[in-house]
């Protein structure tokens, strides 16, 4: 894909970005299963302004990821009302439980294979192979997941390449790189943000020189 080198010379030093724990990703990747980034984040924020943390900064209220108590007591009605089908409710509270419970812990995840690690994430209601592979790639750092059916993905990749890519076509793409799959997903995310001139990046030139 060489039409893509000029984004990544602009993208040098890039970091795979991580959310802070398991059921900050499980939170962070629920809500957007099978909806536009813009409804997800949208749902997100609702959960965040109703469950999460708050602290007052400079007369500006800030909220955070909800815990995974507060989501394991919470009717489904209620979590319902910020914008989440029953079946991601059901999900994420099933989910909150577990960990809560000791039977889903971040340390057992990490000591499995990613395939391993798929599985049993898979095993959680309402977590399908997208979610799984999502989870692990931005929540645990593996680049050999790589979330498969991602319309966002394809329409990004499809930009950058100036090839017509269905879904398959970039899971296809992503096992040319073995171990290292993931990093075409930061790629289409990373250059919809460039897009959106909400990162700017900078030149290998001046990432050597910084």
């Amino acid at each position: 894909i060489s039409s893509a080198q000029p984004l990544v010379a602009r993208l040098a030093g890039i970091r795979p970005p991580r959310y802070g724990d398991l059921f900050e990703a499980l939170v962070c990747v629920v809500p957007f299963q099978q909806v536009s980034l813009d409804a997800g984040m949208a749902v997100l924020g609702r959960l965040a302004w109703k469950y999460g943390p708050a602290l007052e900064f400079e007369g500006t209220r800030l909220v955070g990821v909800p815990a995974p108590e507060v989501i394991a007591e919470a009717r489904i009605s209620d979590l319902r009302a910020t914008g989440l089908s029953t079946s991601k409710a059901e999900c994420l509270r099933s989910a909150a439980r577990e960990i809560v419970e000791g039977q889903l812990a971040s340390d057992d995840l990490a000591r499995l294979s990613t395939a391993e690690a798929t599985k049993r994430l898979r095993a959680l209601k309402g977590i399908g192979p997208w979610s799984a592979n999502l989870i692990l790639l931005r929540g645990f750092g593996r680049l050999d997941a790589f979330p498969p059916g991602d319309v966002g993905v394809a329409r990004g990749l499809s930009r950058i390449t100036g090839r017509a890519l269905t879904p398959s076509d970039c899971v296809a793409l992503g096992e040319r790189l073995p171990g290292a799959g993931g990093w075409l997903y930061f790629l289409s995310l990373a250059a919809q943000l460039v897009d959106r001139g909400l990162i700017a990046g900078i030149s290998r030139e001046e990432f050597a020189t910084s």
